[in-house]
């Protein structure tokens, strides 16, 4: 009986340490999320105050893309698929928002939106921020990757075309 109580108490004192870590880990996640998240904010509140630029408009759209390539991703390997949807109608929401004020952009030559576009960019990076606090560190980070060569392909792929 006492070797099994010590074999029990080790394991809690790893399973103690194991947890430490992965605080440890995703507290360093948080705080690079924080800043990220608070350029997208950013973004936003140039696109309600009317001098939203290019750089900000990217800003959303890599958000939105990020976000989208991991819901899709959750959708195809989570058994409750409820909030995953949710998000990724999110996504397209904001993913029409984005073309609009893109398409209007290349129209007028100035950044700005409606207040329903505006709701649609606010939206997405309360999703977003909601959604990564509830994820590993990890995935963040695999998901900016991913979502970099997705881009990079295509970017690619239409230069070679034109």
């Amino acid at each position: 009986m006492t070797r099994h109580l010590a074999h029990m108490l080790n394991r809690r004192d790893e399973s103690r340490s194991a947890k430490l870590q992965n605080i440890q880990h995703n507290r360093h996640m948080i705080g690079q999320y924080d800043e990220i998240e608070m350029l997208e904010r950013q973004a936003v509140d140039a696109f309600r105050r009317g001098y939203a630029r290019g750089t900000h408009w990217n800003v959303l759209a890599d958000s939105r893309n990020v976000l989208m390539l991991t819901v899709c991703h959750k959708i195809e390997t989570a058994h409750v698929k409820a909030d995953f949807e949710a998000v990724r109608e999110v996504t397209r929401i904001a993913l029409d928002a984005l073309k609009t004020i893109r398409d209007r952009e290349q129209k007028t030559g100035k950044f700005g939106c409606n207040a329903d576009e505006l709701n649609a960019l606010h939206a997405l990076v309360e999703t977003s921020r909601d959604f990564w606090v509830r994820q590993p560190a990890e995935l963040f980070r695999q998901a900016v990757e991913a979502s970099a060569r997705v881009t990079k392909t295509l970017v690619q792929e239409r230069r070679a075309q034109g």
